[in-house]
C-alpha cells in the first residue's frame, strides 16, 4: 500500500511565499494508545487530516491541491484527469513534490508543471516539463528527520523523466507522472467529496443496508442502486409508509425526493467503506454540510478504531466548525488556514500551541492563533448594512 508521508508545491501564486507544505505522517510523538498506521521504526501516518479556519482562507484549495498530489502517485491520473485543479491554483512552473513509501521503499517525486493554451481555445492543458523520482529502502529512515534525506544513502536511485528510453517516452502522456514507475501496482482507492454534484452519486451498488439509510432518514425502507450499461446509474427508492416505488435515472429528482443531509450519507458511506478496505484516501470538502455533530463524531471514529481501519486509511477533511476539533486527539494532524493580505497559509495548529489543557475549538473561537475567528467589526458592519435593507 503506497502511503503519502508529506506534500509540497512551490511557485504558487495564491499562497504566502508561493508555497505549500503538509505532512500526512506523525511530527509528534506517538504514545502507545493511539491508533496510527505504523509504517516503520518510529514512522506512522495519520489516519485523520483537518483543515480549520473562517470562510475564504484556502480550505477547498488546500483539499484539491492535496486531491492532485495523492491521486498522481496513489492512482496515477494524469494531471488534466484530475478535475479539481484549475490555472488559478498551479500556473506555469509550479513544482510538487510528494513524498511517500511503498513496498519497503521511500520515493521522492519532484514534478515541474507547465500549462500550455489550448489551441481550440478551451481550458488550459498541464504537461510535465520534467521529473527526478528519488529511491531509498525504507530501513535508512532511522528517524523522522532522516525519512527525507536522500543524500548519500546506500541502494538509493534516480530516475529522470527526460532521460526515459524513447519507447517509455511513447508510452507516457504528457500529463502522466512517472509516478507510475514506483506505483502502479498499489492496490489502495482515493474518493473525493469536493464538487457541489457529489451527493448524486455512490459506488455503493445494489441494495444499501438499511442501517446505512435509516441512520439518516428512518422512513426509508429500501434504496437499490444499479449501475446499466445503457441507461447509467438508476435508483430504485421506497418509503416504509407508502406503497409507491420512486424510479427515476435523474439525480436531481432524487434530490427532490431525499433530504440533502441522506443523499450525502449515502454516498460519504460509500465512499468511506471503499477507502477503509483498501487503506486509501477519503477527502471531503465541509465535513459538517448536513450532518449533526454525533454523525461527524461516528465518521471520524471509524478511522481512528483499529477494528474499522486496520489498514490506514486517511480522512481529509476541511470544516468551519471549530468544536468538531475537540473529537481529534492529534494537534499535528490538524491545519489553521489564513488569509492575510490577499495570501493564503496553512500552518501546523503543533507548531503554533503545544499545551494540552485548552481545547482545539477554544483556540479557534476565541481568536487567540489570530485568524481563526471572523473580526467583530466586519460582523457589526454586515449587520448593520442588513438593517438599513430590510427598514
Amino acid at each position: 500500500m503506497v502511503k503519502i508521508l508529506r506534500v509540497c508545491f512551490k511557485n504558487l501564486s495564491v499562497y504566502k511565499d508561493q508555497s505549500f507544505t503538509v505532512d500526512l505522517y506523525a511530527s509528534d510523538r506517538v504514545m502507545h494508545d493511539e491508533t496510527m498506521f505504523h509504517v516503520y521504526n518510529s514512522i506512522y501516518t495519520q489516519n485523520i487530516l483537518a483543515f480549520a479556519g473562517i470562510n475564504a482562507t484556502g480550505k477547498s484549495t488546500a483539499l484539491r491541491l492535496l486531491n492532485l498530489a495523492i491521486r498522481t502517485v496513489v492512482e496515477n491520473i494524469g494531471l488534466n484527469d484530475v478535475y479539481s485543479i484549475n490555472a488559478n491554483i498551479i500556473t506555469d512552473g509550479t513544482e510538487m513534490t510528494i513524498t511517500f513509501c511503498d513496498d519497503q521503499k521511500i520515493y521522492e517525486l519532484h514534478s515541474y508543471i507547465g500549462i500550455k493554451q489550448s489551441a481550440s481555445g478551451g481550458k488550459p492543458q498541464f504537461y510535465y516539463t520534467e521529473e527526478i523520482l528519488k529511491e531509498k529502502p525504507l530501513s535508512t529512515a532511522s528517524s523522522k528527520n532522516s525519512i527525507f534525506d536522500f543524500s548519500k544513502i546506500t541502494g538509493s536511485s534516480t530516475i529522470r523523466r527526460s532521460e526515459l528510453d524513447s519507447g517509455m517516452k511513447l508510452v507516457l502522456k504528457q500529463d502522466d507522472s512517472i509516478a507510475i514507475l514506483a506505483s502502479r501496482d498499489n492496490g489502495s482507492i482515493v474518493n473525493d467529496l469536493l464538487t457541489e454534484n457529489y451527493v448524486n452519486l455512490s459506488p455503493m451498488l445494489g441494495e444499501t443496508p438499511k442501517e446505512v439509510l435509516n441512520a439518516f432518514d428512518d422512513n426509508i425502507e429500501y434504496l437499490k442502486t444499479t449501475d446499466d450499461p445503457s441507461n447509467g446509474i438508476q435508483w430504485k427508492l421506497k418509503f416504509k409508509n407508502s406503497d409507491h416505488v420512486f424510479r427515476t435515472g435523474n439525480p436531481i429528482e432524487l434530490n427532490r425526493i431525499i433530504s440533502a443531509g441522506t443523499i450525502k450519507g449515502h454516498a460519504l458511506i460509500g465512499r468511506a467503506v471503499t477507502v477503509l478496505k483498501t487503506g486509501g484516501y477519503l477527502i471531503i470538502d465541509e465535513l459538517e454540510n448536513h450532518f449533526n455533530k454525533e454523525m461527524v463524531h461516528m465518521i471520524l471514529e471509524l478511522f481512528e478504531d483499529q477494528d474499522t481501519n486496520s489498514n490506514g486509511a486517511c480522512i481529509i477533511f476541511s470544516t468551519h466548525y471549530a468544536e468538531i476539533l475537540d473529537f481529534i486527539r492529534r494537534k499535528d494532524n490538524v491545519y489553521v488556514t489564513r488569509k492575510t493580505d490577499g495570501f493564503l497559509s496553512v500552518s501546523k495548529l503543533s507548531a503554533e500551541f503545544r499545551r494540552n489543557d485548552i481545547k482545539k475549538s477554544d483556540l479557534f473561537l476565541s481568536n487567540c492563533l489570530r485568524g481563526t475567528a471572523p473580526k467583530f467589526r466586519q460582523i457589526q458592519n454586515l449587520k448593520e448594512t442588513i438593517c438599513k435593507e430590510v427598514k
